[in-house]
C-alpha cells in the first residue's frame, strides 16, 4: 500500500537529487506588492493572512491541508496568481485554516483542510481582507 502524498513530498525531491546527482534549486518568487498581508487580534483569537512565496511553502501548506496547492508554483511564477494562508495563533504555533488563490486582484478559490469550504468566521475575517486591500 502506498503512504498518502502528505508523507512524500519531501522525499521527491531528495530522491529526485539522490538519482541525478543534482539538488534541484529553490524556485521562489517576488511577492505581489499590490496585495498586502493582513494580521487580526480580537479578545482571545489571533489571525493572520500571508502570501506563500516559493514552493516550499506551497508543498508544505498542500501537505498540512491536504489538498493539491503545492502543485501550483509554475502558476505563482508565469502569471498573475498568488497564493495566500489564513492562519490562526494556538499556543505559541501558527495553524493554517484557508488556502486562497488570487488572480488579478479577485479570490479564484478559497479552501479549508481537505478542500473543504471555509467557516462563517472564515469567510469574515477574509471578507475583511478583501475590503481592505480592494480585492474583488
Amino acid at each position: 500500500r502506498r503512504p498518502p502524498r502528505s508523507t512524500l513530498f519531501p522525499y521527491t525531491t531528495l530522491f529526485r537529487s539522490l538519482m541525478t546527482g543534482k539538488r534541484s534549486k529553490l524556485v521562489r518568487w517576488a511577492a505581489h506588492s499590490s496585495v498586502g498581508p493582513m494580521e487580526i487580534k480580537q479578545a482571545d483569537r489571533h489571525y493572520k493572512i500571508v502570501e506563500l512565496t516559493d514552493e516550499n511553502q506551497l508543498n508544505r501548506e498542500g501537505a498540512v491541508m491536504n489538498h493539491c496547492v503545492g502543485g501550483y508554483s509554475a502558476k505563482c511564477t508565469t502569471s498573475t496568481s498568488s497564493i495566500w494562508s489564513l492562519r490562526e495563533y494556538i499556543n505559541g504555533t501558527w495553524f493554517s485554516l484557508v488556502t486562497i488563490e488570487l488572480e488579478d486582484r479577485q479570490v479564484i478559490q478559497a479552501r479549508g483542510p481537505f478542500n473543504a469550504t471555509p467557516t462563517p468566521e472564515q469567510r469574515k475575517l477574509i471578507r475583511t481582507w478583501k475590503r481592505r486591500e480592494n480585492i474583488d
